[in-house]
């Protein structure tokens, strides 16, 4: 029989591999998050309780977001326009299902920032195909420069953004962005229709402008009302449907951009007995958003008039009731983009 040396903090699994522990990292068992947006709280109550790591545990664990078994490294890498697989055993089905996770990932992540930060204008960016170069990697210099530049005349400004692919034959990507914490008026004018010569107006009546700070083709911004959270959560709901769109980017290619200033939500993993949960539930004035068979998501959004700052670090500061100020919405799931402005 042979001798296995175990070094300190670590341990030998069921096959007979030692894994090294990182002793400020713990695996727990958890059935609950809860996610502080900035306008709501959101309650997600899993249907079957599921292990995650505090940190970089070699483990194998369940990820909280896709519900499936974590794997770490790429199973593919891209050569000209075909992916080659990097061991034996990657499939299609293998393929799939990771570009499944990491949409799935990237719209957790998405949503996290998105939520999280007051917008003040939806921004559409596209290409001038018969003037510039169209290629992935130049359109997405173009929107880096555009950045820089809406950083250099506003430092703290706030970017999301998505790209999206055309449906023709070129398939070049164009840009949807949700932008804050500056003051466009100076470099924004009134849309005007090439077809009527009249302003473009929204079906609500509002202003469609253009940016004159992107000089790479075609433009439509419109104004986000920063206090009708409503209109901010649409507007974020919208941008988010490019995120899962097929065939879209590419693998292994990023979903979205961001500044690096955004706020991002609040999460709080948790274990919660189902009298806990009934009684967050009931206490925290929470409403059913969306149900199916992993798990059942509720909301509740905060008035105008108190956000609340309170969020629990530990098990034990769990709350048992949240403000009882608030507006009674509907749930908001699809949306198009009429609809919010």
């Amino acid at each position: 029989m042979a001798i296995i040396k175990v070094p300190k903090n670590s341990y030998v699994d069921e096959n007979g591999n030692v894994r090294i522990l990182n002793s400020l990292r713990v695996v727990k068992t958890v059935n609950t998050k809860l996610n502080h947006f900035r306008n709501f709280v959101e309650l997600i109550v899993y249907k079957k309780d599921f292990e995650i790591w505090s940190g970089a545990l070699d483990y194998e664990l369940i990820d909280d977001i896709t519900g499936e078994k974590v794997v770490r490294g790429r199973s593919f890498e891209k050569v000209g326009d075909l992916l080659k697989p990097l061991h034996d055993g990657v499939t299609i089905e293998k393929y799939e299902k990771s570009i499944r996770s990491a949409q799935k990932r990237a719209k957790e992540n998405y949503y996290g920032y998105a939520f999280s930060n007051a917008w003040k204008y939806f921004l559409t960016a596209t290409i001038s195909v018969n003037e510039f170069d169209y290629s992935d990697d130049a359109v997405k210099l173009y929107w880096s420069l555009f950045r820089k530049k809406l950083q250099y005349y506003f430092p703290n400004v706030k970017i999301i953004c998505v790209p999206e692919r055309h449906n023709n034959e070129r398939a070049n990507i164009h840009f949807h962005a949700l932008v804050g914490e500056c003051d466009l008026s100076n470099f924004i004018k009134i849309a005007i229709s090439k077809k009527t010569g009249k302003p473009i107006k929204t079906k609500k009546g509002n202003q469609v402008y253009n940016c004159t700070l992107w000089d790479k083709g075609f433009t439509q911004l419109c104004i986000i009302d920063n206090v009708d959270y409503i209109q901010q959560i649409k507007s974020v709901c919208y941008l988010a449907k490019y995120l899962v769109k097929d065939n879209n980017i590419g693998y292994n290619q990023k979903k979205y951009y961001r500044t690096n200033n955004l706020d991002y939500k609040n999460k709080l993993m948790l274990y919660q007995t189902e009298y806990e949960i009934a009684h967050t539930i009931k206490d925290g004035y929470f409403e059913t958003h969306k149900d199916n068979d992993r798990f059942t998501v509720y909301r509740r959004f905060y008035s105008t008039r108190e956000i609340q700052n309170f969020v629990p670090k530990h098990e034990d500061d769990m709350p048992l009731c949240f403000s009882s100020v608030f507006y009674d919405e509907p749930s908001i799931s699809q949306c198009t983009l009429l609809d919010v402005f």
